[in-house]
């Protein structure tokens, strides 16, 4: 069932349980997408840089997805990701992808969710999205997890819920598979985890039908886990993880390289290149 089906059938039922003044809790559907890779493509680089400032290597957010973690782990410079006048230029330059550009346009905005690793403000990220997708959004819905005063908000909801709550079961169980306790999960700087917690979050503000759209496979399978621990437990809680490939972001690839072509300091820097490898080679030696 496609989501605009899926939707209808939704408000159908929504409004015949409102007709009949039907009490409790009411099936949420919402629809929670990532932002870069997944709504926009855009030549945003975090930057490797050495203990004198000099960028040695330039990482776009597609390369993000591929590279080796001990060469994550050394990106010690995310300003393009967070909020300044460089970041929203990047943005304005980016490329919408298409499939997932029609299909937020498409939505009402009560059903909607942004979850993204980007150390943005939300409410800045908020207007950017309403102005270049002519939608509303709820700001509420709208999360950065990168951003540390952001995350506080959701972790700080969290450490104060019920232990008999669907959400307090999902940060139980989520933490027994990765061997941490609660309260050491809800302190991780793991981007898939929190992005996990965050979908928690929404959970326990009573969304029980939730789509997931993120680019990072480690990402997708971190909320699949959320699915399995609901079935696991018979919950009528639906969470469906969706994989963003590139062949949905065909039409923006080439615009994107194009930029970043232009770009003497990605030129110079990126992966591929010497003064990269070389420096990579030097720090990442086991």
């Amino acid at each position: 069932m496609d989501y605009k089906t899926k939707y209808l059938k939704y408000k159908k039922k929504y409004i015949s349980l409102k007709n009949q003044q039907i009490g409790g809790n009411k099936e949420k559907l919402i629809y929670i997408f990532d932002f870069d890779q997944t709504l926009m493509m855009t030549a945003a680089l975090g930057y490797i840089k050495d203990k004198n400032g000099e960028v040695k290597c330039s990482i776009t957010s597609h390369n993000y997805v591929d590279i080796d973690e001990k060469v994550r782990n050394q990106i010690n410079d995310y300003s393009e990701f967070t909020s300044n006048l460089v970041t929203i230029q990047k943005m304005q330059e980016g490329c919408i992808i298409k499939k997932y550009g029609d299909m937020i346009k498409s939505l009402p905005s009560e059903n909607i969710g942004i979850l993204t690793a980007r150390m943005i403000i939300p409410s800045l990220l908020k207007k950017f999205l309403e102005n270049k997708f002519e939608i509303k959004l709820n700001l509420e819905n709208v999360i950065a997890s990168g951003n540390s005063g952001n995350f506080s908000l959701i972790k700080n909801d969290l450490e104060n819920i019920d232990e008999n709550s669907n959400a307090y079961i999902f940060l139980k169980k989520f933490g027994i598979k990765y061997k941490l306790s609660v309260k050491d999960l809800l302190k991780t700087r793991k981007a898939d985890y929190r992005k996990a917690i965050s979908i928690i979050w929404f959970i326990n503000r009573g969304f029980s039908d939730i789509y997931f759209y993120d680019d990072t496979p480690e990402n997708v399978l971190a909320v699949n886990d959320l699915n399995e621990i609901s079935k696991s437990l018979g919950l009528n809680i639906s969470i469906k993880s969706i994989l963003i490939t590139d062949e949905e972001r065909l039409e923006c690839i080439p615009k994107i390289n194009k930029k970043l072509e232009e770009d003497d300091l990605y030129r110079k820097t990126n992966l591929s290149s010497k003064q990269c490898k070389v420096y990579l080679s030097s720090i990442t030696k086991t």
